[in-house]
């Protein structure tokens, strides 16, 4: 049995990787995380053989889009926020 282990292939210390180096999540897009796993699937898929459905493009594609609604809906946050502001300072003073 020990034999049998010392045949099987492991993954190489390449394709590993530590999360507790990667930055902080909201310092990341999603076409960024997106793309982090793309590579890593690219990278690790021939050492596990796997059989998946790669739609890369299509979840680039997604991901691009779910960060322009963030960004919308971050822009229309701050707009109200600033507005909101504006008013409280304009009202204390007068």
């Amino acid at each position: 049995m020990v034999d049998r282990l010392r045949t099987v292939s492991s993954i190489p210390p390449s394709l590993l990787y530590f999360p507790s180096l990667l930055p902080s999540p909201t310092q990341l897009t999603s076409l960024e995380v997106v793309r982090c796993y793309v590579t890593r699937i690219s990278n690790v898929n021939p050492v596990l053989n796997a059989l998946i459905q790669e739609d890369f493009q299509g979840a680039l594609l997604l991901a691009r889009r779910v960060d322009e609604r963030l960004d919308q809906s971050l822009r229309r946050q701050l707009d109200v926020t600033l507005r909101n502001e504006l008013r409280a300072h304009y009202f204390r003073s007068s």
